[in-house]
């Protein structure tokens, strides 16, 4: 079963529970928060990580200080030596999310916010920018944004980056219902949430049922990972 972890980083938490939560995370981890211009960027990088131990820690009934992650060659990371738990991060606006599965994941959430149509013209296969195209305006950053998640999904799902170009692949939204056309003989699901009115989300898996979000708060983290 999939399943989707959010966290709003807007939640307010004290200055000692920050400095508390730095304590939980890798060294390596630390010393790339401490070298964001911007608050906001640090926490979305804090949170990540500890959404994920979290999870793991709750999953698989281990202490936070067991937890080890290695990276594969495109630098999607990974549980070191677990085999049947996988993971996703995806940050956007005020939501950092971690999409959970024993099979293999991705998620990617985004704020819908206004679009440059050049953008899915150069990037989107040709149907979809169409499809965009001829959508009434005020339905076309929705639109986009469907799009976009669901191939940042895909892609990340595979887990070889970049290294999949986003026009290599296309989607078919008719009718309310996600197609992939792909040359890849893996044939995952997808399933799209609004997380609220600004933020759209894309899960691509091979599981067949998605139990939906789970929302986590600051507090619920810090009983796991801090006491």
């Amino acid at each position: 079963m999939a399943e989707v972890f959010a966290i709003n980083i807007e939640e307010n938490i004290s200055e000692d529970m920050y400095k508390e939560f730095l304590n939980t995370v890798s060294q390596k981890r630390k010393e790339k928060i401490g070298k964001y211009k911007f608050q906001v960027d640090a926490k979305r990088s804090l949170f990540a990580s500890l959404l994920v131990r979290y999870i793991a820690c709750c999953k698989m009934n281990v202490r936070n200080e067991n937890i080890m992650f290695n990276n594969n060659i495109y630098g999607k990371p990974y549980l070191y030596g677990v085999e049947d738990q996988h993971f996703n991060i995806s940050h956007s606006g005020k939501w950092v999310v971690c999409g959970w599965s024993t099979r293999e994941i991705g998620v990617d959430v985004e704020v819908v916010d206004s679009i440059d149509l050049d953008i899915a013209k150069k990037f989107f296969c040709e149907s979809e920018y169409l499809s965009i195209l001829n959508t009434n305006t005020e339905e076309r950053n929705d639109l986009f944004f469907d799009f976009w998640t669901l191939k940042e999904s895909y892609i990340k799902y595979k887990g070889c980056g970049f290294f999949t170009p986003i026009n290599s692949f296309k989607f078919d939204l008719k009718l309310g219902k996600v197609a992939i056309k792909s040359n890849d003989n893996r044939k995952p699901l997808f399933y799209r949430v609004k997380l609220d009115e600004r933020h759209k989300l894309a899960l691509c898996t091979e599981d067949t049922e998605f139990k939906g979000i789970i929302y986590i708060s600051p507090n619920t983290i810090w009983e796991k990972l801090c006491k």
